[in-house]
């Protein structure tokens, strides 16, 4: 038997616009393995309830490391997401910045020529205070179009299973140790090392 903790976890990314999505996380609760995707279909479906072969509940005791790489891996799980939404998040901040570049560009060429004769100093204040506001306006774009991310745990289930265990003798020059794999059930590989 092997008790194999699943976080569930929710995750919030906002800039200009909000995403949102939920990463379910599953290890080996004593060597910090994750199961292949058979395996934690199975587990998910254990869950929800909708397999019968699940015996008892009862709380889960000494999980703390466990709870702790699943943690850590679902910071990781949410990458690539993350990755899709901040390209998007960057095409609408870096088409909003060419269009204030280009607002503030014809301003700037606008009091280049004035239509009346004025002075060079005014010219050059009114320059200046434009270059001022259009460094402004670019500062709140950074901040106003900066991802921020939020991850938040739903639950954590710790769940005992049968498995099989395989004992592979890893050999490298003089030295020679034994681990034990596990392979859930529905899986078709043996638990990722940690």
């Amino acid at each position: 038997s092997a008790t194999y903790l699943v976080g569930i976890f929710t995750w919030t990314a906002e800039a200009d616009d909000r995403y949102q999505g939920m990463a379910i996380i599953a290890a080996n609760a004593a060597t910090g393995a994750e199961p292949d995707p058979g395996g934690v279909s199975v587990i998910e479906s254990l869950i929800a309830g909708s397999d019968e072969r699940v015996a008892e509940e009862h709380e889960a005791r000494g999980a703390t490391g466990g709870a702790a790489i699943v943690a850590r891996r679902a910071a990781l799980a949410i990458g690539p997401r993350l990755t899709e939404v901040g390209a998007a998040v960057a095409r609408r901040r870096d088409r909003e910045r060419a269009r204030i570049d280009e607002y503030f560009g014809s301003l700037i060429a606008e009091a280049k020529r004035p239509r009346r004769h004025v002075a060079r100093a005014a010219i050059d204040a009114r320059i200046a205070a434009l270059h001022a506001e259009h460094g402004a306006k670019l500062r709140d774009l950074t901040a106003r179009y900066s991802l921020r991310v939020r991850l938040d745990p739903v639950a954590l289930i710790a769940i005992a299973m049968r498995v099989a265990e395989i004992r592979i003798r890893l050999r490298r020059r003089k030295g020679e140790r034994e681990i034990a794999v596990h392979v859930p059930p529905g899986a078709r590989a043996p638990d990722a090392l940690a």
